[in-house]
């Protein structure tokens, strides 16, 4: 699986799904970005075919709409046409795994529980 800097191409660097195929590679690959721990660290990958661009924007063509992102179906799995597809927050917000014991959990704030007195 090819690990390197993607070839500069200026005319892909102006397509709108760019930045999404740059990021994707970057959370599987960049052992230093912040979400590597969640996806390249778990295993999760791009398939060969998708280490191409141009095959990633052909296989899942343009977003639908405003505030739509990849989104892998099986979360286990990785990056590949069969696997992804294009979701809402709401949609993505749907389909998550449950975070392992080793992975931070972030829960929301709450007041103490004072004793009853009497």
């Amino acid at each position: 699986m090819p690990r390197g800097r993607p070839r500069k191409d200026d005319a892909n660097e102006r397509h709108p799904l760019y930045r999404t195929w740059i990021n994707m590679r970057q959370r599987c690959y960049n052992p230093k970005h912040e979400k590597f721990p969640i996806y390249g660290g778990r295993g999760i990958g791009v398939c060969e075919r998708w280490s191409d661009f141009r095959a990633f924007a052909e296989d899942m063509g343009l977003k639908p709409g405003p505030g739509y992102s990849i989104e892998r179906v099986d979360n286990d799995a990785g990056y590949d046409p069969f696997n992804c597809i294009w979701a809402t927050p709401a949609q993505q917000a749907a389909n998550r795994r449950a975070p392992t014991p080793s992975e931070p959990r972030i829960y929301p704030s709450f007041r103490p529980v004072r004793a009853f007195a009497g």
